[in-house]
């Protein structure tokens, strides 16, 4: 997770969040958010302001039960094999400065595989994405449309999430491949800047096991691509 970062100020016509206020954020792809429970209200606990969740395998009208944050969630119906769609969310830690006036910014959004939530709080737009597939153009074209219409005082942006895209030196990773690319360029055009992010375990070449009925093992090697977090170069003093 990235450590403190302060945004705000008005330079350059930008909406003024505020000078000098001070905005400590995580995001996390949960996979689930029952089983993050305790790690949210410990994020709290440490002063967090914001938590960016993707996967939250929530259903629509439920919140996480991390009653520290309030919420702003975004999600879709199980899928044809019963297992909750993604979703995602935004909490901001209850008594922060940046949970007064928080609110959640409509958006145009048709795209069946994937789901976004824009929240503005103090000049700041935060959005945490989740995409099923490997980024396309209409799921690009869609954030880019959202957050442009979310944008209308040039506010400065975080959009993080999950978008199963891998971006070579930007990640860490020694491949860029299409939907990195187009991650990349989605960045460019909203005039923002990826971040290299920490992991959990191994991002890449990861091998599983399944254990089969007569106790024995399948072992099979895949790719895991990184999440991302983009944010307003311009407005970001530390990471």
């Amino acid at each position: 997770p990235p450590d403190a970062k302060e945004l705000g100020g008005g330079a350059g016509g930008r909406a003024d969040g505020e000078a000098g206020l001070k905005m400590s954020a995580v995001f996390l792809n949960v996979t689930g958010c029952r089983q993050r429970v305790g790690w949210l209200e410990e994020q709290a606990a440490g002063g967090v302001d914001v938590v960016l969740l993707a996967e939250t395998w929530l259903l629509p009208g439920r919140e996480p039960s991390a009653g520290s944050f309030q919420w702003f969630c975004a999600s879709r119906e199980r899928g044809m094999a019963g297992r909750i769609c993604g979703g995602v969310a935004v909490g901001l830690r209850r008594g922060s400065p940046w949970t007064a006036g928080a609110r959640r910014v409509p958006v145009t959004w048709d795209c069946g595989g994937a789901e976004i939530v824009v929240v503005e709080t103090r000049g700041v737009l935060l959005a945490a994405l989740y995409t099923s597939e490997a980024l396309d153009d209409a799921v690009s074209n869609a954030i880019f449309v959202a957050l442009s219409e979310a944008r209308t005082g040039g506010q400065p942006i975080m959009l993080a999430g999950d978008f199963n895209a891998r971006t070579g030196e930007v990640s860490g990773d020694s491949v860029r491949d299409a939907a990195g690319e187009r991650l990349v360029a989605l960045a460019g055009d909203l005039g923002v800047r990826l971040v290299k992010m920490q992991q959990y375990g191994p991002s890449y070449d990861v091998e599983r096991v399944r254990r089969t009925a007569d106790g024995g093992e399948v072992r099979t090697r895949c790719c895991s691509t990184p999440d991302h977090v983009a944010v307003d170069g311009a407005q970001v003093r530390t990471w």
